[in-house]
Parts: C-alpha cells; sequence; structure tokens
C-alpha cells in the first residue's frame, strides 16, 4: 500500500495531526487526540463518507417541529467498498482479539473497532462503532500526575474496553442488532 497512501487516507478520514512517515504508522504509532480517532472511525462507519461531528443537531420545540435545526456538509472522501473492507477486518477484533472480551461484558451488537496502548503503559484507547453509534475511549496518565509509567499498566483490552463496553451496551439498549451494511465488494 504505501506509506504515503496510509497518510494521505488517514487524512483524509479526518486526521490533523502531522503523520510521520515511518513503518509502524499504520500500526497507530502516531499520538492522536481521541476526536480526531473519533472523526476517522465515525467516516469508515459511515461508508467513506465524512461529515463533521456535531454535538446538537437540532433544537425542536415540546410539540417536536423544529426550532432550528444545524447542518454539515459531508463528503464522500474515501471509496465505500474500501470503508467496508476496513470494517470487516475491525470486525475480526471482537471475534478474535483484543475486544473479543465485550459479549462477556454483555455487549454483544456487531462491531468493529480497535484497542490501543502505547509502549510505556500510560495511555490505552477503544475506537469502535456500530452501524449506530461511534464511540471512542481514553484512559491514561496525564504528564501532571506523580505516578511512574510502572505502578500503572494501562491496556487498551483491560482498561478502556470494559468502558466502551458498558457504555455502549446501554447507549444501544433499544436499538436493534443490525448488521453492518452488505458490501458487494465482500461478496465476490
Amino acid at each position: 500500500v504505501g506509506l504515503e497512501s496510509v497518510r494521505t487516507t488517514s487524512y483524509a478520514l479526518g486526521i490533523e495531526t502531522k503523520l510521520p512517515l515511518v513503518p509502524s504508522l499504520s500500526l497507530g504509532v502516531a499520538e492522536l487526540d481521541p476526536i480526531e480517532l473519533l472523526q476517522a472511525y465515525a467516516t469508515l462507519a459511515n461508508r467513506g463518507v465524512k461529515q463533521e461531528l456535531q454535538v446538537i443537531h437540532s433544537i425542536t420545540f415540546p410539540n417536536g417541529t423544529d426550532f432550528t435545526r444545524f447542518t454539515s456538509t459531508a463528503q464522500q472522501v474515501i471509496d465505500p467498498a474500501t470503508a467496508d473492507l476496513l470494517t470487516d477486518m475491525l470486525q475480526d477484533v471482537f471475534k478474535f482479539g483484543t475486544a473479543r472480551n465485550t459479549a462477556n461484558l454483555g455487549f454483544i451488537h456487531p462491531a468493529a473497532g480497535k484497542t490501543g496502548t502505547t509502549n510505556n503503559y500510560r495511555d490505552a484507547w477503544m475506537a469502535g462503532y456500530t452501524p449506530h453509534l461511534t464511540t471512542v475511549v481514553w484512559v491514561g496518565m496525564d504528564q501532571s500526575t506523580n505516578t511512574t509509567s510502572s505502578s500503572v499498566k494501562l491496556t487498551g483490552s483491560n482498561s478502556a474496553l470494559p468502558i466502551w463496553a458498558l457504555f455502549m451496551k446501554k447507549a444501544l439498549k433499544n436499538e436493534p442488532q443490525t448488521p453492518f451494511h452488505p458490501s458487494p465488494f465482500l461478496e465476490e
């Protein structure tokens, strides 16, 4: 694929941090803000359509009519087949990888995502999505604490993943267990 292609695709998905052209880039070597991860994973969840993240979509009157509605632009930034392929691969994290424990935590919706852990175990994260919701959880030790990294060992699967799974379980409790969009690309 090539490092430049990985970086270009990352920027298209919503990453804004300057990414180094090093072999470990595709494994997630760069330090990113959780909001950047959220934008990138939300774009994957939306089959390659990047839409500006919004906190408030609309304000309504008690009778349900709109007082105001906020809009954002949407743009197809990667091919839907590419997004589908990445989603398919990221579902394996829940079947065979570091997120396979989510069913034991009560989260049983189809999901795709990735855990992450820094080399010194100071920061851990879980970024994942279903067809209905994308969520990122970061757990870490900020630099202002006096705790040494040897006293706490944070990993994505033992710290961020349980928080992610419990939140998603509650947030999606009334949503059907909808599978991801079937991609004709993956059926070939």
